[in-house]
């Protein structure tokens, strides 16, 4: 069992087969949801909040800011995201309004619960890397260990030719 702190996380690989089973979904969000989460470290809140102003896509960045879709958790959270290149095909072409209408839980407009979303394309790629013999984590998994992946991945990878960072995981 996992200690009180401990959350699950989830490797590269392990990412790479939630991202192949969001793009097998029935929702068209699916895909670009699962990406950003776990190409940006975002909260899920942030990245179904997402409004077409938000993608700079000239300067590279997702601005995290509060907007008429969501609220930020802190103050803090109000912060500029770097749009990595592996996200660039997944962002929808969106010119105006939320990136992901009819995804989450919004009062009055069609919606489908973002939890059973994750759940479901979990529940794929679970299934598409035990076929391959890839193990997930066995423990309830949400998209909040998508953010320490996130940042893992992130620490693993280079920027031109200078590491992102001094140490990997």
């Amino acid at each position: 069992p996992l200690e009180a702190r401990e959350r699950p996380f989830l490797e590269a690989i392990q990412v790479g087969y939630l991202l192949r089973a969001a793009a097998l979904d029935r929702s068209a969000a699916a895909a670009p949801y699962i990406a950003c989460l776990a190409l940006t470290g975002c909260r899920s809140g942030e990245v179904m909040g997402l409004d077409a102003e938000d993608v700079d896509r000239a300067a590279g960045l997702l601005r995290i800011r509060p907007n008429r879709w969501r609220l930020l958790k802190t103050p803090a959270a109000q912060r500029d995201v770097p749009i990595w290149p592996q996200l660039r095909s997944y962002l929808p072409a969106v010119v105006a309004g939320p990136l992901f209408p009819g995804v989450g839980r919004r009062r009055g407009r069609p919606r489908q619960d973002r939890a059973d979303l994750f759940r479901r394309v979990l529940a794929r790629a679970r299934a598409l890397a035990a076929a391959d013999g890839v193990a997930f984590p066995a423990v309830h998994v949400t998209p909040h260990p998508l953010r320490h992946s996130s940042c893992a991945m992130r620490l693993q990878t280079i920027d031109g030719a200078a590491p992102v960072a001094r140490f990997t995981v």
